[in-house]
């Protein structure tokens, strides 16, 4: 993982990812280097036009017109969406643009007190660090990639002064953004029987298992690993040894084999009516609606359950029952359909990479994201 100076440089911790302030885009060199230039020039006519003046100094009501004047050149080269680079506080060189704008009129709604200026001033810098703050990330002051999926999670959310986040939505946004340790995804089939007694059930399960994270490491480019060894496991003994992997997430597979259940698959999650698992729960929900309709598959529903492994594990737990054996649409595609699980792997993979978009599908927010995730190995 990075260290604690690399940390604080890009700007988001305590991840080993990319930050917000490494990604700083802003402006070309060449459109820099010419509003440099168009700003000296400025500032020597002005000193010229000063009588008494002395050569090369300038009042702080100037300084301040000139960061302006600047400021307005700017907005012209600016992107025209938030989103399209990252914000930064400058005083030299300040950000500018309808990006700004929009950021500010987003935290204006979020009841953030900021100017609508366009300009990505000490007001704006403070109040995007005390955004950062409030939903749990590491508030470097610079809106990047990681701040604006939060304000895009929240419109879509329709959060505003009047209909604040809840507890539950400032939990989910702030272990998505901060809470990823080695990035690692465990997925551990529930074997019917030792790898010395084969069964069509183990055989479908290693299928999708390896399907599974294969596309995990291609789509979202997190790390994935399995339990060694095709053996049944007791619950404790599974949340023992996830635990001392320290995995990010923990994805069971299960496969029905009766005649008296029905197509489709399947998603649990830890809880009952009375207390749900904060991640666990959106997690089976995004996989679910995914699998439902990337592989087409039949709608089993999601479902709360309590269990030893999903109470004790430590990573937050989702099973995915893939389907039925038995079952008149299940079974030829699991059984004869070679492309079938690497449907049910891409739509998993895709539900994962949802919770880290705080359940977006944008694809802009996506690419930015992919970027991200691919990075994750070299600054581990």
């Amino acid at each position: 993982m990075a260290n604690k100076s690399y940390i604080r440089h890009v700007g988001w911790g305590p991840l080993g990812l990319p930050g917000e302030r490494r990604r700083l885009e802003g402006v070309t060199a060449e459109s820099r280097r010419l509003l440099q230039s168009q700003v000296v020039d400025e500032s020597r006519g002005q000193a010229t036009a000063q009588e008494g003046a002395t050569q090369g100094t300038i009042d702080s009501s100037e300084a301040s017109t000139t960061i302006h004047m600047r400021a307005a050149s700017l907005i012209a080269l600016s992107p025209a969406h938030l989103g399209e680079r990252a914000l930064t506080l400058s005083n030299q060189d300040p950000m500018a643009g309808a990006d700004v704008r929009e950021l500010q009129q987003r935290l204006k709604d979020l009841g953030y007190g900021v100017p609508l200026d366009g300009i990505y001033g000490s007001v704006t810098e403070r109040a995007v660090r005390r955004l950062q703050n409030d939903y749990g990330i590491y508030n470097d002051g610079v809106c990047g990639d990681v701040t604006v999926r939060i304000l895009s999670y929240l419109e879509r959310n329709m959060i505003s002064i009047a209909n604040p986040a809840t507890p539950k939505m400032i939990r989910v946004i702030s272990w998505s953004a901060s809470r990823q340790h080695s990035g690692m995804v465990l997925v551990d089939p529930i074997y019917r029987s030792t790898d010395s007694a084969p069964s069509e059930e183990n055989d479908v399960l290693v299928v999708v298992r390896d399907a599974i994270e294969h596309e995990i490491r291609a789509v979202a480019g997190m790390q994935t690993a399995h339990l060694p060894g095709i053996k049944p496991r007791t619950e404790v003994c599974r949340a023992e040894t996830v635990n001392g992997m320290k995995a990010e997430l923990l994805l069971l597979l299960d496969v029905r084999s009766s005649t008296e259940s029905s197509d489709g698959v399947e998603t649990y999650y830890f809880g009952d009516e009375e207390m749900r698992s904060d991640i666990g729960e959106p997690l089976s929900r995004y996989i679910h609606e995914e699998l439902v309709r990337t592989a087409d598959a039949p709608d089993g529903g999601v479902h709360p359950e309590r269990s030893e492994l999903l109470e004790k594990a430590e990573a937050p737990v989702v099973l995915i029952n893939i389907g039925n054996l038995r079952g008149a649409v299940d079974r030829p595609r699991l059984v004869y359909d070679p492309e079938y699980p690497e449907l049910i792997a891409k739509g998993v993979a895709l539900g994962v990479r949802k919770l880290y978009l705080f359940g977006g599908d944008q694809q802009a927010t996506e690419s930015v994201l992919f970027r991200s995730f691919s990075k994750r190995a070299s600054i581990s």
